[in-house]
């Protein structure tokens, strides 16, 4: 950074934070603006700020509801983050792109592209005999929001369709349990089986605190159902894709002991490279 700080303290002050620059600088997620606030006597060009500045990624949201249900609406569903910042208590910590989202109102225009979803995250084309075993938390219901509808449509339209399991994650049934009419009808309809699990209710999820320990509870219906040929899919944080994934490999060394079969680490993870692309399909965000 070309800067200039005429006051000799609080240049050795600044200078002094390349001795702890990952504890006071990364880990706090302190930016440039941050520190130009912090030492106003400092002095940078313009030009050189703005070239300090990342390029803003482009946001993907995966899209909530079927065309099949009406081929002009495409349904979104996103967290707003909104949280302390790390650098400092009395800033905040604001997503750009859930918070524009979140400001928009009736009419106003927004530039988006709809792109086709990456690789086997898709609903299986044969809809009578591959059985779906889905797996999710927070916003990443979303997709699943889209699976579940779509088979609903086709389940209206006749077409006999294959078992589905919506695995969820959450917090409470009274804060957070989103689209819970759509779900609750559709799994009246038989299009559907929930499964929820609750961090801060556990009561009311059969002891199961997060995804992951849902999807352990329920082990004996996904081993069956896997057997029949199902596809799994999840959808959420790294976080929640690395407890499913813990989870998908502890159920396959169970069910190798169970037949008398000692399975090594290296063996359970060349299985479950195995599958993944082709019957398990995962689509995970920070």
């Amino acid at each position: 950074m070309i800067a200039t700080i005429p006051d000799d303290a609080t240049r050795k002050e600044a200078e002094s934070l390349t001795t702890s620059f990952e504890t006071e600088i990364t880990n706090r997620r302190v930016s440039v603006l941050d520190l130009l606030e912090k030492y106003p006597s400092a002095t940078l060009p313009l030009g050189d700020f703005l070239a300090m500045l990342p390029p803003m990624r482009v946001r993907q949201y995966s899209i909530a509801s079927s065309p099949l249900a009406d081929p002009t609406v495409a349904s979104l569903g996103w967290s707003v983050l909104d949280a302390p910042h790390k650098s400092s208590e009395e800033k905040r910590h604001l997503g750009v792109a859930s918070n524009y989202l979140s400001a928009l109102e009736a009419h106003d225009h927004v530039h988006v592209t709809v792109k086709p979803s990456h690789g086997a995250f898709h609903l299986p084309s044969d809809i009578e005999n591959t059985p779906i075993i889905m797996a999710c938390a927070g916003a990443g219901i979303s997709p699943f929001r889209g699976f579940v509808e779509e088979r609903a449509m086709q389940k209206a339209a006749g077409r006999r369709l294959a078992p589905a399991y919506l695995f969820v994650g959450c917090q409470d049934p009274a804060k957070d349990r989103l689209f819970a009419e759509d779900f609750d009808k559709w799994e009246q309809e038989g299009v559907v089986k929930m499964f929820y699990a609750y961090s801060q209710a556990t009561e009311k999820s059969e002891g199961c605190r997060y995804v992951q320990d849902r999807l352990w509870n329920e082990k004996e219906i996904i081993g069956e159902e896997f057997k029949n040929g199902a596809k799994f899919y999840v959808c959420g944080s790294a976080r929640v894709g690395e407890g499913v994934n813990r989870v998908a490999k502890e159920m396959y060394k169970e069910a190798a002991l169970a037949k008398g079969l000692s399975k090594t680490d290296e063996e359970v993870e060349t299985w479950f490279r195995s599958i993944r692309g082709e019957r398990f399909a995962s689509d995970l965000f920070d």
